[in-house]
């Protein structure tokens, strides 16, 4: 039986994206309808495949979550990872949004066997309800904390999300090929050019949901890619927000990037986006 269930449980599992050194220019990413499963999903169920002397089990995290039209889909934070440094560390080491607790939210041995460092976030979302220009909130950077993301920016720190336990996924286009298109797991915290610093505090979270009535109800999360933008947005007090603000965010020369030598004052905002797979 537990041949037979961890058999059942690697047949929903399909590899990630490919890795490598990204190229530089983020664009938006095309949707395919495959289920893809983070690597410590696929060492919990070697793990347990490892026992013999199972009988069954189930493996949270793993089988795929069917969501009403509506529902909340939490959007989890994992450690914040360098191909440079290879040193990780927790999301909230950086300066950002913070929920009204933190909590760990590791579900199942493979998570623990690969050191993830998954906690919640503020982040809200809800199945199929798209999102534009969200606040999430707006603070006051101090020295150290501008520093901070300096340091990390200049060390190529990725930020990554999961989403029912799917690992975002940045899509990047060469430079010197349009048919060149490499996905890498996460994000950069910034963009560093010509000595100045760029934080990205918009997020374009992009999300791809399946349904099949005769086979399951509810809906399916299928993908998820994110697409970081680094903009100053035009805020105003709107006390029917969660936040407390409102926001226009918008790209061009009304809007120049967040420049951590010129700004203090930072807005981290997002969009969601839902499309079918």
């Amino acid at each position: 039986l537990a041949q037979a269930t961890v058999a059942q449980a690697a047949s929903t599992c399909v590899n990630r994206s490919g890795q490598g050194a990204p190229p530089t220019v983020p664009v938006m990413a095309a949707r395919a309808p495959i289920r893809r499963r983070s690597p410590a999903a696929a060492a919990a169920i070697a793990a347990a495949a490892a026992l013999p002397w199972a009988t069954g089990f189930y493996l949270p995290g793993v089988a795929p979550i069917e969501y009403p039209e509506g529902a909340k889909v939490e959007l989890k934070v994992n450690k914040l990872t360098s191909a440079k440094t290879q040193l990780p560390y927790g999301y909230y080491v950086l300066p950002y949004c913070r929920p009204e607790k933190i909590q760990d939210s590791v579900e199942n041995l493979g998570e623990l066997l690969v050191g993830d460092m998954i906690e919640n976030s503020a982040y809200e979302i809800n199945m199929l309800q798209n999102v534009t220009c969200r606040v999430l909130c707006k603070k006051t950077l101090q020295q150290v904390e501008i520093d901070k993301f300096k340091s990390m920016i200049e060390d190529e720190y990725m930020v990554n999300f999961l989403v029912d336990n799917l690992p975002a996924a940045t899509r990047f286009a060469s430079t010197t090929s349009q048919q060149s298109i490499t996905y890498v797991n996460g994000f950069p915290a910034g963009v560093l050019k010509d000595g100045r610093f760029y934080v990205h505090n918009h997020l374009k979270l992009l999300l791809q949901y399946h349904f099949a009535p005769g086979d399951y109800e509810g809906y399916r999360i299928v993908g998820f890619e994110v697409e970081p933008h680094s903009m100053t947005q035009a805020l105003r007090s709107d006390p029917g927000q969660m936040s407390g603000y409102s926001a226009l965010c918008s790209e061009g020369a009304a809007t120049p990037l967040f420049d951590l030598d010129v700004h203090s004052d930072i807005a981290f905002t997002y969009d969601v986006e839902w499309t079918y797979s």
